[in-house]
């Protein structure tokens, strides 16, 4: 070699001359001999080549930078865990793959580190994968400590990711923080890594609630059905929180389980800006039978804009059947004739004795007519006063009671002509019953009556 030619590389990485390969990190008239010098003072990797290493990564060559990077994981001096980690905060763990190589290379003291920098970077969301890749590839029964005190995880974010990792780890002394995790949310997107993690792991749940839990997490809704009582508590979280169509499924399962605990999280849906789920919620009340849904099912009936919502509700009414009768009676004062309407054909289809006295008391409000009488007609109520029980018999179409009645129904029947188009054949078949006339139209009817009226008055 010339007395001042390049240096020779491999014979100073021999010899390990840490000062020589420093010296050659100088020689900028061949740039391949400068990464050469970084590669040779990685492989000795005495400390004494830290320094000058760190002075590379701000070198103005990335491909020094990079070898500076990769020399120092092989080096595998702490000292370099905070400045690579905080290279990796500043340019994120997408750019920094040559920073978490190097890292891993230095391994446990990197750990804590990155989990600390995993929980305060939450923007960067691939860094807590490449975290998770790092700690997998430790072999150091210090990783699952480490792991395992970051719960209860605060930032929802980093479930998944911690779930896959403990997952890889195969350490079952993670089964009870990830089962705990899972109880807290098992509707959410992060359920379903922590499941399979759980799974991996071999856990098996210990009692209904993680039973429920588990199968929520997979979706699998009729094993929640088939559960029962102690789904409950983990499918009303949904009605709040979940998606629309995981809140109409918590919706039907709790409407059959039947649990009363569900009847308020259930009425605040009732108005949901999603009618089919407003709907499902209505026919869940109607299901459970519990006094409470009356109210707010008997306002739904009355206000909800949509009209399948306003029938649903009308039909959970019906459902609730005794649960609902005081309710409604109340609703027989109230000042809506809509709602007094509401709550008139609602009783009648319920068909509780309760009800006859306080809908017999309101027979004067004609607003309420026929529903009000064919209510009473339901539930067996007949007028002691014999005009009124005409009156009665002929709105609820009663022509069987009308011709016992006899004689005296027979000029109402006449008259309902006009007012009943519809049962012009039952007026005239009880009219011949009663009369022993015979005559096919009203017209001729009413000839008859004229008749009949000029004779008694003559």
């Amino acid at each position: 070699m010339a007395l001042f030619g390049p240096p020779n590389i491999g014979k100073l990485e021999d010899r390990r001359d840490v000062a020589g390969l420093v010296k050659a990190l100088g020689y900028h008239k061949n740039p391949d001999i400068r990464k050469a010098a970084v590669r040779a003072l990685g492989a000795v990797a005495h400390p004494a080549a830290f320094d000058p290493l760190v002075a590379l990564l701000k070198d103005e060559s990335p491909a020094i930078r990079g070898l500076a990077i990769e020399a120092l994981g092989r080096l595998g001096d702490a000292r370099a865990v905070p400045i690579l980690v905080h290279r990796i905060r500043k340019q994120g763990a997408d750019a920094a793959r040559p920073e978490l190589a190097a890292l891993k290379q230095i391994g446990l003291p990197a750990l804590e580190p990155l989990l600390a920098l995993m929980q305060k970077k939450i923007e960067d969301t691939k860094l807590p994968s490449a975290v998770m890749d790092f700690a997998h590839g430790i072999d150091d029964p210090q990783v699952i400590s480490s792991l395992l005190s970051l719960f209860p995880l605060k930032n929802r974010a980093l479930i998944a990711p911690v779930a896959d990792g403990l997952a890889r780890l195969g350490n079952t002394r993670a089964a009870a923080p990830l089962a705990e995790i899972l109880l807290s949310g098992p509707d959410e997107d992060w359920a379903v890594p922590v499941a399979e993690a759980l799974q991996s792991l071999g856990w098996r749940p210990q009692n209904s609630a993680e039973e429920a839990a588990l199968n929520l997490a997979r979706r699998q809704w009729g094993r929640l059905a088939e559960i029962g009582g102690p789904a409950v508590d983990i499918l009303i979280p949904i009605l709040s929180r979940g998606r629309g169509e995981n809140i109409f499924k918590a919706v039907e399962i709790l409407g059959g389980i039947g649990d009363e605990r569900a009847v308020e999280p259930l009425t605040a849906l009732l108005q949901h800006k999603k009618s089919d789920i407003a709907v499902a919620s209505a026919l869940a009340l109607g299901a459970i039978r519990s006094d409470r849904a009356a109210e707010p099912l008997f306002q739904a009936a009355v206000d909800s804009p949509h009209a399948e919502v306003r029938t649903a509700a009308e039909k959970a009414l019906i459902r609730l059947g005794k649960s609902a009768v005081t309710a409604l009676i109340l609703q027989l004062n109230s000042g809506d004739p809509e709602e007094r309407r509401l709550a008139v054909r609602t009783l009648g289809r319920i068909g509780d004795d309760r009800a006859a006295p306080p809908l017999a008391a309101a027979r004067d409000d004609h607003a309420l007519h026929p529903d009000l009488l064919f209510a009473l007609d339901g539930l067996g109520w007949r007028p002691s006063d014999p005009a009124e029980e005409i009156e009665f018999c002929l709105t609820v179409g009663r022509f069987d009671r009308l011709t016992e009645i006899g004689d005296p129904a027979v000029e109402p029947l006449i008259s309902a002509f006009d007012r009943f188009p519809d049962h012009h054949q039952d007026i005239n078949d009880t009219l011949h019953a009663i009369t022993g006339q015979a005559f096919g139209t009203p017209d001729q009817w009413r000839v008859w009556r004229d008749i009949r009226k000029r004779d008694s008055e003559e």
